[in-house]
């Protein structure tokens, strides 16, 4: 028991909070008409207690407060020598004594916030005449209000109650019209009922799981932002959620409310640049990038995972063209290759994927310093997040079979309750048929590509100026942030003239001086520009 009493200048407040072993909380307060001090306050606030506690029949009850005062003139270790206290503490003595078991304990005043805190309410309500006030009641809520997305069932039955009662019993909800019967049963076509589990046909003759409200909130809650949750989109959480094997009827409009929500995605929200290339994603964390670790990294993760590759393209960096680098290369017999200089194009598709897996581990993140703990969780979530270039998981690609999620063990979908049934050998024989699939998989996944390529090469097109260099052509080439003719806001955008010296492949020049030295490395084309004369 926790009680508290003060007095201020609208009066004097006593409260006292009794909390059970079930942590329920129960509260009293009052307020006094009478002359008092603070000390009777005290009191007062105690007596008021332990008369509640006796007549709920309680026999063991531990007392806390934060008055030293009546903590210690209770327990005989401090004497008493004001009057006006004396019968207060018979008083207190003499509720002790319907006890089997009673002990006081002195603590500040944070841990007695919740008794202050009545008793404080107490005081600065103006209280009616009469001598009761209706009991206030509060709310405890674990979540934030907006989390409460999906929209709850007025009648306490799930979404789907009528069509499994329809099919269960084949009997129509009361009250119901014809009409609204014909669409009930129109509807129920496309539903399954397997014991207590209903399930919702798909096109390609799938299954999925109806779910209700607090199960659709579960699977929100953890694909967007569990465990392994990427903090995607509401378009591409719905279809993830639709493949993990979970369906109801408002996913979609729920999906979107809920990602419109959340803090960290309106904190972190950003313009999405979907890659042209997929790649699947490798990642590691290291303190330094050393020439070992980059040559480790190539054997580790890329040969013995997945084998050898027919060639590596890399950026113009020291630490990744290494002689480790190179001797690594030509152990495996893999091309190794460099990109254009100030704009490598051919790394874009990674330094996107490392843009994505960036952004998700800063909104699953609290603290920078976490953030390679995160890692793992952060590349699961991306890599179960269907690509718009290949129209399929990077998991899929690489394992022939999509990954299981959290939720999935949680809230069991199809493929769980059959994988759960099946044998060893079975299962090994599954597996094995999936792995002989795989390849017409990548095969669909490079021809949606190519047809996402075109697609977007046509829209962006339309907006191109081609310009086309030819050898001994006069140009400027721009100056960048890092070179030394960078001088500042008066500074040059270009400098030049050169010459034209050879025109490679994808847009790259050879540049020469006008005194006819020729430069070693070649230059991107949208660096440069026409130099008139």
């Amino acid at each position: 028991m926790f009680f508290d009493g003060a007095s201020n200048f609208k009066g004097v407040r006593i409260g006292a909070v009794l909390i059970f072993e079930t942590s329920q909380h129960y509260h009293i307060s009052a307020k006094i008409r009478f002359p008092y001090t603070n000390n009777m306050a005290e009191y007062e606030a105690c007596i008021l207690g332990l008369r509640v506690a006796v007549d709920m029949n309680i026999k063991e009850i531990l007392v806390i407060s934060d008055s030293d005062l009546l903590v210690h003139q209770v327990l005989g270790e401090w004497t008493t020598k004001n009057v006006k206290i004396l019968p207060y503490l018979h008083c207190v003595k003499e509720l002790c004594k319907q006890f089997t078991e009673i002990d006081f304990k002195h603590v500040s005043r944070i841990p007695n916030k919740f008794a202050d805190a009545f008793a404080t309410l107490s005081s600065m309500i103006q209280h009616p005449k009469k001598n009761y006030i209706d009991p206030i009641k509060v709310e405890i809520h674990d979540q934030q209000a907006y989390c409460f997305h999906v929209d709850e069932e007025l009648d306490g039955q799930p979404w789907y109650y009528d069509t499994k009662k329809l099919l269960e019993t084949r009997e129509y909800p009361e009250n119901a019209t014809n009409k609204q019967n014909w669409t009930l049963r129109r509807m129920a076509n496309h539903f399954f009922l397997d014991g207590e589990i209903l399930y919702r046909r798909t096109s390609d003759l799938g299954l999925l799981r109806c779910v209700d409200t607090a199960e659709a909130t579960r699977l929100l809650e953890e694909v967007h932002a569990g465990t392994c949750g990427p903090h995607i989109n509401g378009f591409t959480l719905a279809k993830k959620t639709l493949r993990v094997g979970y369906y109801w009827i408002t996913m979609e409009r729920d999906n979107i409310r809920h990602v419109q929500k959340c803090h960290q995605c309106e904190v972190h929200g950003d313009f999405i640049r979907v890659p042209l290339n997929e790649l699947h994603v490798e990642a590691s964390t290291y303190k330094a990038v050393t020439k070992k670790v980059v040559a480790d990294f190539v054997r580790n993760n890329i040969v013995c995972r997945f084998g050898i590759p027919e060639s590596i393209i890399i950026a113009n960096a020291a630490n990744i063209n290494s002689d480790l680098m190179r001797e690594t290369c030509e152990k495996f017999w893999i091309a190794h290759r460099n990109s254009t200089a100030y704009q490598p194009q051919m790394n874009r598709a990674v330094k996107a994927a490392n843009k994505n897996i960036k952004k998700i581990l800063r909104k699953i993140t609290d603290s920078h310093r976490q953030w390679h703990e995160k890692l793992p969780y952060a590349l699961l979530g991306y890599r179960t997040m269907a690509r718009t270039s290949t129209g399929a998981t990077p998991y899929m690609l690489v394992y022939g079979s999509e990954a299981v999620i959290p939720a999935e063990v949680e809230i069991p979908s199809l493929r769980i309750i059959q994988d759960v049934g099946l044998e060893d050998i079975k299962w090994i024989h599954s597996r094995h048929e999936q792995l002989m699939l795989i390849e017409k998989k990548r095969m669909d996944a490079v021809s949606h590509g190519q047809l996402y390529q075109n697609r977007m090469s046509k829209a962006l097109n339309k907006r191109v100026r081609p310009r086309k260099f030819e050898s001994r052509q006069l140009v400027l080439k721009r100056i960048l942030p890092h070179h030394d003719e960078a001088k500042g806001k008066f500074a040059p955008n270009c400098q030049g003239p050169y010459v034209v010296h050879r025109v490679l492949l994808g847009r790259a020049l050879i540049l020469a001086e006008i005194d006819g030295k020729v430069s070693t490395k070649p230059i991107n084309s949208d660096s440069i520009k026409k130099y008139y004369i």
